[in-house]
C-alpha cells in the first residue's frame, strides 16, 4: 500500500478576497460513482495538535484501508505521531511499533501520508508548528456497488468544543389530527 512522502506536493490556493474552498476526488471530474469532497481550512486556521480520524475505521470493504495525511505549512516541520496501533513502514518513511512515538520532518507543501490496514484512529499528532491533517479511507462502498474514496479534513484540538447546542425539529404532524 502506498505510505510515506509521496513526492506530490500540495494545492496551494491564495485570494485576494475572502473565498470558500473545497476539494473533491477525484480531481478533474475523474470517472466516479461518489466522489469525496471536504470543506478546506485556510492554513492560518490549522494547529499543532490532532488526534487522528479516518473515514470508517478499518478497512471496510475488504480491500480499502485507512488514510491519514498530513501537510506541512513550511520547510523543516517536525511532525510526533504517537500511534494507537504499529505504523507499517514504507516508501521511506520508518514505521514504529503501537505507543511508541515516531517523528518525521515535511517540508512546505510536502504530504506525509499513511495508508495501512490498521487505522491511527485516535492516535496524537504534535507538529513544531502548524500542519494542516486530513483523514479518509481509500474506497467505501455503496450496497454491493460503487466503492469510491472518502476524506476529510480534520480541525485541530484547539478548535474542538466539549460543550454542543442542539435544536429539536418540530414534528412535522404536530397538531394535525387524522
Amino acid at each position: 500500500a502506498p505510505q510515506g512522502t509521496n513526492g506530490r506536493a500540495a494545492f496551494h490556493i491564495t485570494s485576494t478576497a475572502p473565498v470558500v474552498a473545497y476539494d473533491i476526488y477525484p480531481y478533474g471530474g475523474g470517472r466516479s460513482a461518489l466522489t469525496s469532497a471536504t470543506l478546506l481550512l485556510p492554513t492560518t486556521s490549522w494547529g499543532d495538535n490532532y488526534i487522528a480520524v479516518s473515514a470508517f475505521g478499518n478497512g471496510l470493504p475488504i480491500g480499502s484501508a485507512p488514510v491519514l495525511s498530513i501537510v506541512g505549512h513550511q520547510d523543516g516541520t517536525s511532525v510526533t505521531i504517537s500511534p494507537k496501533v504499529a505504523i507499517t513502514g514504507g516508501n521511506g518513511v520508518a514505521g514504529t511499533p503501537a505507543g511508541t512515538p515516531a517523528t518525521y520532518t515535511v517540508g512546505k507543501g510536502q504530504v506525509l501520508q499513511f495508508v495501512q490496514a490498521q487505522a491511527l484512529d485516535g492516535s496524537v499528532i504534535q507538529s513544531s508548528v502548524p500542519v494542516g491533517v486530513w483523514g479518509g479511507m481509500t474506497s467505501l462502498g455503496i450496497e454491493a456497488c460503487c466503492a469510491d474514496s472518502a476524506h476529510q479534513q480534520i480541525p485541530p484540538i484547539r478548535a474542538l468544543g466539549s460543550e454542543y447546542a442542539g435544536v429539536r425539529f418540530p414534528h412535522p404532524y404536530h397538531g394535525i389530527q387524522g
